[in-house]
């Protein structure tokens, strides 16, 4: 089971809670496929308090499994579309799509992974809210030469 909120403008709002039947959404699932963006998805009636407070590309969802504790999703709200009981369903993309919000110039680079992955992080981090930051975690690709050349001369997301 998870525990869902919305952070909007810095307001949080729980979207899904275990113990309160007002907080309550149906056909929650997170899918998570193989190189592909993590997506959330769920059904939430007009009659939950946090029905308006979701707004496409402003609020943030977090979602957290209530066994572990650990949060399981981070994402944005990217689309609402709603059914003839006013019943929304909305569709929240994983953090990692944020990195699509910037465009990175042509570049050379010549270094190790952790350093090229580091610069890309750099630039984008330094185009987009704290909100959307991301920070480098640790890096275990390996290359035997610890050296790669990359480059593009095209303004790639």
């Amino acid at each position: 089971m998870y525990e869902i909120k919305s952070i909007t403008a810095g307001e949080e709002v729980y979207i899904l809670q275990a113990n309160d039947e007002k907080l309550a959404v149906s056909d929650a699932q997170i899918q998570e496929d193989l190189n592909a963006v993590p997506s959330l998805s769920f059904k939430i009636p007009q009659t939950n308090p946090g029905y308006d407070s979701l707004k496409k590309l402003e609020s943030e969802i977090v979602a957290v499994d209530m066994d572990s504790e650990n949060e399981v999703f981070r994402g944005r709200c990217l689309e609402d579309q709603s059914d003839f009981y006013n019943t929304k369903t909305i569709t929240c993309e994983g953090c990692l799509a944020y990195l699509l919000d910037v465009q990175y110039p042509p570049y050379v680079h010549t270094g190790s992974v952790s350093l090229f992955l580091n610069d890309l992080l750099d630039y984008y981090n330094g185009r987009v809210s704290a909100k959307q930051k991301i920070e480098l975690g640790t890096v275990t690709v390996v290359d035997p030469n610890n050296y790669i050349r990359r480059e593009s001369e095209d303004y790639d997301s």
